[in-house]
């Protein structure tokens, strides 16, 4: 059977002054940088230590729980005497007890299968692990590869967000031009394309009148006749009468035609219908009226009879007999001449506002036709004034300034629609021929004039992207004739690449 391996008692050093052992002698005066570790219990060899000296025990001899060390001097004392701890003593036995209460919390197939940990002294507790020194050298590659990575991106970045400013120079020719340009409303695509403008201006206005005499007037009113089982158009004679529900006769002053109806399978779908002004057959306030309806009598005893009839628009009015004032010969011509000039003057100032954007009113280019007369109202004998109504009909020839300016490039050798003119001030436009009525009119055009080529900046921009670098930018250039030169330059000064994003191409166009 072997023999039981026992530990030896070790010769400690003892220090004359307190009689107590000297602790450095067992552990190191050294901070660990790991805390101590109690390893499980293994069954070490026995060595003899030479009872002079002190050698440090291996990590696996801990001293034992049965059996710690004893004094050098042990043996001196007598039996049973009672000694104090030693520092190492109050050690082991501290930690003793720490191992004993770790144990009893952990749970009981625990207690074998995992190692005990020993916390070490507070001379020997864990310190802050130091930062690894970084060699220089590396130090410096990894600060030049993170500028390298940051100056890479950094380039990439403005290679996209870089602004590319170009400035065209266009083409300019100056031209003396003198000729005569027909302008239409008939789109025949040789005369230059023309609209006309037309519209009535009606102004009303109270005027005195001095003149009391007798006073015999019909009244009148407006009526809209119907047709509503004739396919085709039926003409009435002047003076046909149309007869109120009260009997009363009111008559057209001239021919009219009514216009057809519209019928399908004998049944109507829209009847035909005009308006006309009749005038009572008498004079007096009998033939005043409010809206009703009308027959013709002409057509009694035949089917027109109900298929034609008219029905009032407006009240008969005006019908009178006693005195009122009247106005004299002199007093309508002076309400003539204060109302012609001022409905002219309104007339043309309507007329300005009806001009679309972009098209060219010349003088000499509109037609005024004024009519004159009073208006028929009910006479009272104390009203001492008439009523004047002037009516302006007009009529104008408009056309549209970039037609204009095509023609004229056009007819100075230049390509129409890439053209515009500078100074359009300095052109002199005169209407030499015009028929309001037909649409047409002749104008003729005089003076110098600057053209300047016309640069599409969109158009541009967009085959410099295409073009991508700046090495190509001649041939782009090329191909625009109303470009003479052309400058440019980035918000970065290292980028070469045309932004793909028109947002970041700036054209700018400058006269030489």
């Amino acid at each position: 059977m072997p023999e039981k391996n026992t530990p030896k008692k070790v010769s400690l050093k003892v220090d004359a002054s307190t009689g107590k052992f000297v602790v450095s002698d067992i552990l190191s005066t050294r901070k660990s940088t790991r805390p101590a570790v109690l390893r499980k219990k293994t069954t070490a060899p026995s060595t003899d230590l030479p009872a002079t000296a002190f050698e440090r025990p291996h990590p696996t001899t801990t001293p034992s729980d049965r059996q710690p060390f004893v004094r050098k001097d042990d043996s001196s004392l007598p039996a049973g005497m009672p000694h104090d701890p030693t520092p190492l003593e109050e050690w082991l036995e501290k930690n003793k007890q720490d191992r004993m209460e770790r144990q009893s919390q952990m749970p009981p197939d625990t207690h074998q299968s995992h190692m005990e940990e020993l916390p070490a002294p507070e001379e020997h507790k864990m310190l802050p692990r130091r930062p690894a020194k970084t060699h220089p050298k590396r130090r410096l590659l990894l600060v030049l590869a993170a500028l390298i990575a940051f100056g890479a991106v950094g380039y990439m970045a403005s290679e996209k967000l870089a602004k590319l400013y170009v400035t065209v120079y266009p083409r300019i020719e100056r031209k003396s031009i003198a000729t005569d340009i027909i302008v239409s409303t008939a789109t025949n695509g040789l005369a230059l394309p023309a609209e006309l403008i037309t519209f009535t201006h009606t102004q009303e206005q109270e005027f005195p009148a001095s003149n009391l005499s007798d006073i015999r007037k019909k009244a009148s009113g407006t009526i809209i006749v119907f047709n509503t089982i004739s396919s085709v158009p039926q003409r009435l004679v002047a003076n046909t009468r149309f007869a109120a529900k009260n009997g009363k006769i009111y008559r057209i002053q001239s021919p009219l035609t009514i216009p057809a109806a519209t019928l399908k399978d004998g049944k109507l779908v829209t009847a035909g219908a005009v308006e006309v002004v009749v005038t009572a057959q008498e004079a007096g306030t009998d033939y005043n009226m409010d809206l009703t309806d009308f027959t013709i009598p002409g057509f009694q005893g035949t089917e027109k009879y109900k298929g034609f009839y008219a029905k009032s628009k407006t009240p008969m009015v005006g019908g009178f007999i006693g005195k009122s004032y009247a106005p004299t010969s002199g007093e309508l011509a002076k309400a003539e001449e204060a109302l012609m000039p001022d409905a002219k003057t309104k007339a043309a100032s309507e007329l300005s506002q009806k001009i679309p954007a972009g098209f060219v009113l010349l003088e000499g280019a509109t037609e005024f036709a004024s009519s004159f007369r009073t208006v028929d109202r009910e006479a009272m004998p104390d009203r001492q004034t008439f009523l004047a109504r002037q009516t302006t009909e007009v009529r104008a020839i408009i056309y549209k300034q970039s037609d204009l300016v095509a023609r004229l490039a056009e007819a100075n050798g230049m390509p129409k629609g890439l053209v515009d003119i500078k100074n359009p001030n300095d052109i002199t436009l005169t209407v030499s021929h015009r028929d309001t009525k037909a649409g047409t009119m002749t104008l003729r055009a005089s003076g110098d004039a600057t053209f300047l080529w016309r640069v599409n900046n969109q158009e541009l921009a967009r085959a410099l992207a295409d073009a991508k670098s700046t090495a190509n930018f001649d041939a782009v250039f090329k191909k625009y004739p109303a470009i003479t030169k052309a400058e440019y330059k980035f918000s970065l000064p290292w980028v070469r690449t045309i932004p793909a994003n028109l947002d970041y191409i700036f054209i700018e166009t400058k006269e030489n």
